[in-house]
C-alpha cells in the first residue's frame, strides 16, 4: 500500500499543499496535475491508482484546491502565470529528470504552456499523458455557446464580481439550491448524484466553496479565448491523449487536431468514461477501469 503524505508548500508567497504517495517503484516519478474544479481530495483516488506505477506528486494550483490565489500577491490568474508557477514548483521539488506527467483538462493547458515558455523543461519529461486535455477555445463542441458566456465570466473575474459570487452564490444554502437545479438538466450532476448522493453533494460543496471564485471565472475566460496552437515550433515530445467520445464539453476530433499541432507526435486512446471527468467520489478501482490497457502499459514501462 502506498504511503500518503500531504505537506504545506509556499511558492512565490502563495500557500498551498502537495500530496506525495510513495510507491514500490520508487525510481519512477509521476506528476499529476488536476483541473479547475478540483482538489487533492478529489484527485486522491487517481493519485492512488498511479502510485501502483511510481511515486506520485500532486501539487495544488493557485486559487484551486484551497491554495492562495495569484490575486493575493497582486498578480492575475493568467495562463502564463500558471505555467511559470508549475515550472518553479518542479524545480523546487527537484522533479527535473525522466518524469511522467499526467495532466487533466485545465492542468494539461498549464503543462503545455509551461513547456512552450520554458523549453528547457521539455527534457525533464519522459512521458506526457493528456487526461481529457485540450489546446484551444475552438476545441469546445459548442464554441458558440462558450463564447456567449464570455462577457459574464469577464465580469465575475473582477474583484467585485468574484466577491459577489463568493458571498451570494458560493455559500452553503445557495450551493444546495444550485445542485438541485443543475440536477434537473446537467448530465455531470445527474451522473454524480446517481450513486452515493450525500457524499457527492458534500464533495461538490467543498469544491465550489474552497476554490477561489474570482480565479474560477478568470480560468473560464482563458478557456473561451486561448489558442496554444499559435505558438511555434511544436513541443518536442509525444503526447498520449486520453479522451472520450461522450465528453459533454469538447469535440474529440478537434482536440486531436490541436494536440497534433502542439506536439511533434500525438497518440490517442479512448478512456472508459461517460463524461469529461471521473466521478468526484470514485475510488481507486473506479479510476483503474477508466484507463485502457495501452495507457497502463505506458505507465508500467
Amino acid at each position: 500500500m502506498s504511503k500518503r503524505r500531504i505537506r504545506p508548500i509556499n511558492i512565490a508567497g502563495l500557500n498551498g499543499r502537495v500530496l506525495q504517495l510513495e510507491s514500490a517503484n520508487s525510481a519512477k516519478q509521476i506528476v499529476l496535475i488536476y483541473g479547475v474544479h478540483s482538489s487533492i481530495e478529489r484527485m486522491y483516488s487517481t493519485a492512488e491508482f498511479l502510485s501502483d506505477y511510481g511515486r506520485v506528486t500532486l501539487p495544488d494550483l493557485p486559487g484551486i484546491g484551497g491554495m492562495d490565489s495569484f490575486y493575493k500577491i497582486g498578480r492575475k490568474a493568467s495562463l502564463d502565470n500558471y505555467a511559470d508557477y508549475l515550472y518553479t514548483f518542479l524545480l523546487s521539488a527537484k522533479l527535473t529528470k525522466s518524469i511522467t506527467i499526467m495532466a487533466m483538462s485545465f492542468g494539461f493547458i498549464v503543462v503545455t504552456r509551461m513547456l512552450q515558455r520554458h523549453p528547457d523543461a521539455q527534457v525533464w519529461v519522459k512521458d506526457l499523458i493528456s487526461f481529457v486535455g485540450f489546446g484551444r477555445a475552438a476545441d469546445f463542441a459548442d464554441d458558440y455557446k462558450a463564447k456567449k458566456m464570455l462577457p459574464l465570466c469577464r465580469l465575475l473575474s473582477t474583484r467585485s464580481g468574484g466577491w459577489a459570487v463568493k458571498k451570494i452564490v458560493f455559500n452553503p444554502l445557495s450551493l444546495q439550491l444550485m445542485f438541485r437545479i443543475f440536477g434537473l438538466f446537467n448530465p455531470k450532476y445527474q451522473h454524480a448524484m446517481a450513486t452515493r448522493p450525500a457524499e457527492s453533494r458534500k464533495m461538490e460543496q467543498d469544491l465550489w466553496s474552497r476554490n477561489d471564485a474570482r480565479t474560477r471565472f478568470a480560468i473560464y475566460v482563458i478557456f473561451f479565448t486561448f489558442d496554444l496552437t499559435r505558438f511555434r515550433p511544436p513541443i518536442n515530445l509525444t503526447v498520449y491523449d486520453m479522451t472520450t467520445k461522450t465528453d459533454q464539453y469538447f469535440d474529440p476530433a478537434r482536440v486531436r487536431l490541436s494536440l497534433s499541432q502542439l506536439y511533434v507526435k500525438s497518440i490517442s486512446y479512448e478512456a472508459n468514461m461517460a463524461l469529461h471527468a471521473p466521478s468526484i467520489i470514485g475510488d481507486k478501482a473506479d479510476v483503474s477501469r477508466i484507463f485502457s490497457a495501452e495507457v497502463k502499459s505506458l505507465l508500467a514501462r
